[in-house]
């Protein structure tokens, strides 16, 4: 069966309708719950509030093919992370410039790189400090988290894993790319390395749906969390229980680029999977040129050349590309 998929003003309305949903007083939540007992599963989107493919699978389980009469145990638990980002991102004109877009990736903080001490912070009312301070426990009831993203650039889709992707909770994922390694590289930590109990075992994923606003991002997505939830046992199964091992091609991230200061640019706007040469230069400004410590390939490039603040990587740098078998 071919999936519909949402247009933008569907993906606008449902921003409207779970941002005004609460969930112990909780804010841009909503809880389908199966009554019966089973795993607790998030589907978290708008960490970053111009990606809005998160919201697709929202979308089909309200407006196309209602969850709760096909949820056969356990939770699901819909939350729009950063609610004042993604309301930033939704109010912007139909002309608005790239920069003006990307700035709506956050208020004061990227919630995918938050302090070590977020939890602890007290007196901090920046955006982002409250809201994972608000959102924490709910995080914490997650036996598996997905957290849905899109990139700036045209790209292939991609699964990131925490700490590592389950073959058995991927299976059936229109992605065949997979990222290693990239949340034990970064300095500031991801939001869903704050999901499930730190007492119990949980797994976190993320995808990466393709370019923000295509079309085909939001099918990827919708195609990812019925998977994941059919995987889990939660819907009816439409897998192959003995399905064959799956090929993926595997990008091991090992090294990140931080500018020393804001005259620096890089210097191409290097698409995803970009092959590097060890000493090629990546990056320029007043200062010593960035080069590439190995051969590999470049990641998450933003589409300006430089990232929005001097706290987070200018890019990301994998090994060569290997094949992997789940």
């Amino acid at each position: 069966m071919t999936l519909p998929i949402p247009a933008f003003a569907d993906i606008r309305a449902c921003f409207d309708t779970i941002a005004n949903r609460s969930h112990q007083g909780i804010a841009g939540v909503e809880v389908f719950d199966s009554g019966k007992p089973g795993p607790t599963v998030g589907i978290t989107m708008l960490t970053h509030g111009n990606e809005p493919s998160g919201l697709a699978p929202y979308w089909y389980y309200t407006q196309v093919e209602p969850l709760l009469p096909k949820l056969q145990n356990g939770k699901v638990v819909f939350v729009l992370s950063n609610i004042d980002a993604a309301r930033r991102y939704f109010a912007l004109p139909a002309d608005a410039t790239l920069e003006d877009r990307i700035n709506t990736r956050g208020i004061a903080l990227n919630m995918n790189r938050l302090p070590h001490n977020i939890l602890s912070l007290t007196g901090d009312t920046r955006s982002e400090v409250a809201r994972v301070q608000e959102l924490a426990p709910l995080w914490e009831t997650f036996d598996v988290g997905l957290d849905i993203h899109s990139t700036s650039l045209d790209s292939a889709p991609m699964i990131v894993g925490h700490p590592a992707v389950k073959a058995e909770l991927i299976k059936g994922f229109p992605i065949d790319v997979i990222l290693s390694g990239i949340s034990d590289i970064m300095n500031l930590k991801p939001a869903f390395t704050f999901y499930g109990s730190q007492h119990a075992a949980s797994t976190h994923l993320l995808i990466e749906t393709g370019s923000h606003e295509n079309p085909l991002s939001f099918q990827r997505a919708i195609e990812c969390t019925q998977a994941l939830l059919a995987n889990m046992g939660m819907l009816e199964q439409v897998f192959a229980d003995k399905a064959e091992p799956m090929e993926y091609i595997l990008y091991e991230v090992t090294s990140s680029l931080f500018f020393p200061n804001e005259s620096y640019r890089t210097t191409e706007i290097f698409p995803n999977f970009a092959p590097v040469t060890k000493g090629q230069i990546l990056a320029a400004g007043d200062g010593e040129p960035l080069v590439a410590e190995h051969d590999g390939h470049a990641l998450m490039c933003f589409a300006t050349g430089k990232p929005p603040s001097l706290t987070e990587e200018a890019l990301f740098l994998s090994q060569p590309v290997q094949t992997l078998r789940l």
